[in-house]
Parts: structure tokens; sequence; C-alpha cells
């Protein structure tokens, strides 16, 4: 999946971040979450800051820190795809699947062509045994991109 447009300026035009990023995208969870900490930054970027912390805290399987993350960032940003689709991965791992259903539902909304939110919420609702519904989103996903697989 191509980054969210918002996802893909955060990364480019806010190089403070680059550190923090690249440390992510080496699997350097801790060491992500204590640059973005350690940092002073505008206002604008303290906040968008905790985009980051709420995916990197997710990986760490801190789930609490990732969602209080998550809710301060979308008191700036309500409206971003990515927040939601990252919230709904951790109401899933957290197994409160009808927050999940709820969370990738609210980033399809956002994005109509979220692919990994319909496959994602394909996959909860094939745990919670709504078959049809999970075809439903199996079949869109194909829609989107017909040669996507695992």
């Amino acid at each position: 999946q191509t980054l969210n447009p918002f996802f893909r300026r955060l990364i480019y035009e806010y190089e403070e971040f680059n550190e923090g990023v690249d440390l992510m995208y080496e699997g350097k969870f801790t060491e992500a979450i204590q640059i973005f900490l350690e940092n002073e930054w505008s206002v604008e970027q303290n906040q968008i800051k905790y985009f980051f912390l709420s995916i990197a805290y997710y990986h760490l399987g801190e789930f609490e820190n990732s969602l209080l993350n998550s809710e301060k960032f979308r008191t700036i940003y309500p409206i971003l795809p990515d927040i939601f689709f990252n919230e709904a991965c951790v109401y899933k791992a957290m197994g409160e699947l009808p927050k999940a259903v709820q969370a990738y539902q609210n980033a399809i909304q956002l994005d109509d062509e979220y692919l990994n939110a319909y496959f994602n919420l394909a996959l909860v609702f094939s745990e919670l045994e709504r078959y049809a519904e999970a075809i439903e989103n199996y079949t869109k996903v194909l829609e989107i991109n017909d040669l996507f697989y695992i």
C-alpha cells in the first residue's frame, strides 16, 4: 500500500522526525520512542509526534500507551485514516474485536480505497464468524488491487 499523503508529508516535511522514523523502520521501537520523547520541537511537531509514538508503542505491545497517543493525535487531526487503522490493530491485538471493527470502518470511511483496512477488517469478521461480511471485504480488496496477496 502506498503511504497516506498525510503520513508521507510527516516523514518528508518534518526532517526532525527522520532519526526516530528510521529507527522504527529498523524495528528499534524503544529507541525511536526515546528520540520522540527527548526532543522538543514546535507545538505542531510535538503534537504530530503522538502519531509516531502510537505506532511505536503498538509494535512494543504497549497497547494502552498506543491508544493514549492516538487519542492525543486525533484531537489535532481527527480525520486521518491511518490513526484509526493503527487503533484498530491495537484493539485487534487486545482481543477487542468489536472496537477493531469500528476503527477499521472509520478508516475506510475516510479513505474508501484503504486496502489494508479492508483486508484486516475481513480478518476480524472471519474471527467473529461473520463470514458474509468477511467475503464482502476480501472482495473489496481484490477490486482495489486484483494482484493483492499475503
